[in-house]
């Protein structure tokens, strides 16, 4: 396992664990774009979602480990064009993401 040093308060270097402090320094990250996807997801009537924000999302939660399958699912149902499918299949991709997250089985077709 990898150590970072940092400095104590009393001037000693202590080692904090390198997953520890990227889980605390990330987790808002992660979180950040699980809430723009969900905007996303409730603007999907307007039309489609394709915008920064949302590709930025998408390539945030990548990094986190998110398999390509799945954003891919969330992606081609932003640019649907048709409102009903794109809302539907929008929904499911999060609801895919969601489980992903928090680590539960996702049924693969």
């Amino acid at each position: 396992m990898r150590h970072s040093p940092t400095l104590a308060p009393t001037g000693i270097t202590s080692f904090v664990s390198m997953p520890e402090r990227l889980s605390t320094l990330l987790g808002p990250a992660m979180d950040e774009a699980i809430a723009v996807l969900q905007a996303a997801v409730d603007r999907a009537k307007a039309g489609q979602q394709d915008g920064a924000d949302v590709r930025l999302a998408l390539r945030v939660l990548r990094l986190f480990g998110i398999p390509q399958s799945d954003l891919r699912y969330f992606w081609d149902a932003c640019t649907t064009e048709h409102e009903i499918g794109r809302s539907q299949n929008m929904s499911a991709a999060m609801r895919r993401i969601e489980r992903v997250r928090k680590g539960l089985p996702v049924e693969r077709s």
